[in-house]
C-alpha cells in the first residue's frame, strides 16, 4: 500500500471500516441495563475530556521526532502529568467513573494492567525497528518489508482462538505466564540473530514473539472481561475498556 499510494494510505485505509463498525454498532448493540436501584449514570464528560487531554500531550511528547524541541517535550510531559493528576481526582469525585477505584482494587488486576503495559512498550518497539531493520538491512522495498512486517499480527490473530481454548483450560494466570515465557523467548532471539540471516533473522524471532504476545494478550483480556462483568453487575456498565487504556500509553511510550 505504502509503495502504491504512500504512506498517507497507511491512514485513510482503515476509515471505511471504522465507518462499517461505527454503524453496525450503533445498529445491533444493545441498550444498556437500568443501575439496580437508581437510574442510568450520567456520562463522564470532564473525566473523558482530562484523559483525552493527557493522552494527547503524552502522545505528542513521545512521537515528535527530530520535531520537538527539550523545552517542548517537557512542556508536553508536564501537561501529561498535570492532565492525569486532574484526572484522578476527577475520577473520585465522579458519580460514573471511567475507571472505577473499586475495579482498580480488585486482586491481580493492577499488576495485570502494568503487565501489559510494559508488553506493549516491547511490542511497538518491535514494529517501529522492523521496517529499519528489514530495509536497510537485507535492503528489503516497501511492499516486501509490509508483506514480512504482516507475518507478525497474523500470527498474532491465528493464535488467539488457540489461545481462548488454553485460558479456559489452564487459568487466564497460568496462560498469561505461559505467553509472557514466550515472547521472552522470541524477544532474546530477535535481539540475537546473526544479521547475515537476513529477513529471516527477523521474521521467524517475530513470529515467536507475536505468538507468545497472542497467548499473552487473550489471557489477559479475559481475565479483565471477568473482573469488568463482576463489575458491572454490581454498580452497571462500567470500565469494560480498562484494560486497554494504559496499552494506549505504553503502544506511544514504544514508538
Amino acid at each position: 500500500m505504502v509503495a502504491a499510494a504512500g504512506w498517507r494510505a497507511v491512514f485513510l485505509a482503515p476509515a471505511l471500516p471504522a465507518l462499517v463498525a461505527l454503524l453496525l454498532s450503533a445498529r445491533h448493540l444493545p441498550a444498556d441495563r437500568p443501575v439496580p436501584g437508581g437510574g442510568r449514570g450520567r456520562f463522564d464528560t470532564a473525566g473523558t475530556l482530562l484523559l483525552a487531554l493527557a493522552l494527547t500531550a503524552y502522545a505528542l511528547a513521545m512521537t515528535l521526532g527530530r520535531g520537538g524541541t527539550p523545552a517542548v517535550r517537557a512542556t508536553l510531559l508536564l501537561t501529561a502529568a498535570l492532565g492525569a493528576g486532574l484526572f484522578v481526582r476527577a475520577q473520585a469525585r465522579a458519580a460514573a467513573p471511567l475507571v472505577p477505584g473499586a475495579l482498580l482494587r480488585t486482586p491481580g488486576l493492577r499488576p495485570g494492567l502494568v503487565t501489559s503495559g510494559l508488553v506493549s512498550v516491547v511490542m511497538m518497539t518491535t514494529l517501529v525497528v522492523g521496517p529499519f531493520r528489514l530495509s536497510q538491512g537485507p535492503g528489503l522495498d516497501a511492499a516486501r518489508t509490509g508483506l514480512l512486517l504482516s507475518v507478525g499480527p497474523l500470527v498474532a490473530a491465528l493464535t488467539g482462538v488457540p489461545a481462548g481454548h488454553l485460558a479456559d483450560r489452564w487459568g487466564a494466570s497460568r496462560a498469561t505466564v505461559l505467553g509472557l515465557g514466550v515472547m521472552a523467548a522470541g524477544a532474546v532471539a530477535l535481539s540475537a540473530a546473526p544479521t547475515a540471516l537476513g529477513a529471516a533473522g527477523y521474521v521467524l524471532p517475530l513470529a515467536v514473539l507475536t505468538a507468545g504476545y497472542g497467548v499473552f494478550q487473550t489471557a489477559l483480556l479475559l481475565f479483565a472481561l471477568a473482573v469488568a462483568a463482576r463489575a458491572t453487575a454490581r454498580r452497571g456498565p462500567a470500565a469494560d475498556g480498562t484494560a486497554a487504556r494504559p496499552e494506549r500509553a505504553a503502544l506511544r511510550t514504544g514508538s
